[in-house]
Formats: C-alpha cells, structure tokens, sequence
C-alpha cells in the first residue's frame, strides 16, 4: 500500500501499489490462509473491493451517526459499518446497480466507493489506520437510497449548524 499524495483522499496511505492489483484478486480460501493464517510472517493489508456485492458510503462519524438517527428503524439497526480511528465510516450498502446514478450533491462529505473501488479491512496493518466494526445482526444489505439521502440530509444538517455556529461566534 502506499499513499496518492492527494489531500483530500479518502485513504491517505491505503492504495494499492500494484496498479493490477484487481486481477490479482485473492479468493481461494487456501490463498487466503497462506496470506492471513496463523503462520504468515508478514500480513498483508486486506481490502473489500466494491461494486458486485456491496457498496461502501465513506463519511465523517459525525455524518454517519447523525444518519443512523435519520434512517427508519427497520434499516438503521442493520447497516454495516466499519470505522476507523480517521473518524471516518464505511457504511455497506446493496451495490449501485450500472443501469442506476448515485445522486450525491457536491459539497457534503459522502464518499460512494463503487464498482472498482475499495474499502481497507481488518487485519490491515499498515497504510489507514486499523478499522474497528460496530457488529451488526446479519441480514440483506440494505438497499442503498435511503442510506445515501440520509447521508446527504445529515451531511447538510451538520454543515448548517457549523455556519450558524460560526456567524453566531462573529458576532
């Protein structure tokens, strides 16, 4: 893993350095316990690639608390999310199908990490900061709208109060 040099990177010092990297593709599970056993010397990052199975909504633990609160009780309980000491989540959703647009505005802090792209996972070790999961009850991955609307309306929120702060500190 190294880092793009990019300031507003979503994850500094967590890319692959093998720009094949996505057609070197571990899934073997005797690959894997070669990669990851107990035995390994040297463990090797991790990452969940996007796109057929899930989705990964990247924002501030602020945003995504805030959404939690916003989403319904019948999906909120059920999110996957990976957070790491960057203070940033992943929450997982159902993949944006390529006949779908995931509509995020400019301007909140909502990352959709899709097709092709990559979320690091546990036990990675070097580049980001090791994640930590909030353990969630198995089930489908929720469906991802409603989590990117809750997204954006609890990334506006947040950013309206931190103006409303500020001009109320000038004055």
């Amino acid at each position: 893993m190294f880092p793009c040099g990019r300031p507003e990177c979503w994850s500094p010092a967590a890319h692959p350095q093998d720009h094949d990297w996505l057609h070197r593709v571990i899934i073997d599970p005797a690959d894997v316990q070669f990669w990851w056993g107990s035995d390994a010397v040297t463990v090797p990052n991790i990452v969940l690639v996007c796109g057929d199975t899930f989705d990964a909504w990247s924002v501030p633990r602020q945003v995504g608390s805030r959404a939690l609160d916003l989403l319904p009780d019948d999906i909120a309980p059920f999110v996957p999310i990976a957070m790491a000491p960057t203070e940033r989540w992943h929450l997982f959703t159902a993949p944006v199908m390529p006949d779908e647009t995931a509509q995020v505005p400019p301007g909140p802090d909502v990352l959709h990490l899709g097709a092709s792209q990559f979320v690091p996972a546990p036990p990675s070790t070097r580049g980001a900061p090791r994640p930590r999961h909030l353990a969630r009850r198995r089930r489908r991955l929720p469906p991802w709208p409603p989590i990117a609307a809750a997204l954006t309306r609890a990334a506006e929120q947040l950013h309206h109060r931190r103006i409303t702060r500020e001009r109320a500190t000038r004055r």
